[in-house]
């Protein structure tokens, strides 16, 4: 029998290997504490038509380039690049100067975005980005082609979806716009897709379940 008390792999962002640390619920601290219990994904994402699944031909050691895919193959997506990981973490990177916006809609319905930056669950969006829509004033800001979103504790079960949307093509003529997302659960990538939407397009990347 599953312990309330709920504890995840969590792959600190500063590197190491898989499963080094236990995160536990803070708000859950009944039950039997001798059994661990993972929260893990229940089945394979669903991925949405419009998305496309990428292999990520990835390299022990190898340099992150802040692209929302993991390069060096170490479970933990673009660390070193300036924003954070956790027991789930999804980040997404684009090619134009276009902006694009991350949403993150958890199983109560409750969407993580640049219009709402922390969730009830954990959920936060530390890294924004506006491509050249970005006021002069934060010109010199790196990443300004990434967004990224990742939980601070263990996050609840149940169905989540991953959405991008195409804002402004802002002072360029963007034009059509690839997104890269990925998605990593108790340190392993679970899955990176690419998208391209044009101007005002919003679609679903892909949906998943936690257990």
């Amino acid at each position: 029998m599953r312990s309330s008390l709920i504890l995840v792999s969590l792959l600190v962002a500063c590197g190491g290997g898989q499963n080094d640390t236990l995160v536990t619920d803070p708000t859950d601290t009944a039950g039997d504490t001798d059994e661990v219990v993972e929260r893990h994904l229940a089945g394979d994402p669903e991925v949405a038509s419009a998305a496309t699944p990428v292999t990520v031909a990835c390299e022990e050691n190898a340099d992150e380039l802040c692209n929302a895919l993991d390069d060096d193959c170490d479970g933990v997506i673009d660390e070193g690049c300036g924003y954070e990981t956790g027991p789930v973490q999804i980040t997404m990177a684009w090619n134009t100067d276009a902006d694009l916006d991350l949403y993150v809609v958890d199983p109560g319905e409750e969407t993580v975005s640049f219009q709402r930056r922390e969730g009830a669950t954990g959920a936060r969006i530390d890294q924004i980005a506006r491509g050249a829509c970005a006021p002069e004033s934060e010109a010199a800001e790196q990443n300004e082609r990434v967004e990224n979103v990742h939980w601070t504790r263990v996050p609840p079960a149940g169905e989540y979806r991953v959405e991008v949307h195409y804002l402004f093509e802002c002072d360029t003529d963007a034009g059509p716009t690839t997104a890269t997302v990925s998605m990593a659960v108790a340190g392993e990538i679970v899955g990176s897709y690419n998208l391209t939407l044009t101007p005002t397009q919003r679609e679903t990347v892909v949906r998943f379940a936690l257990e």
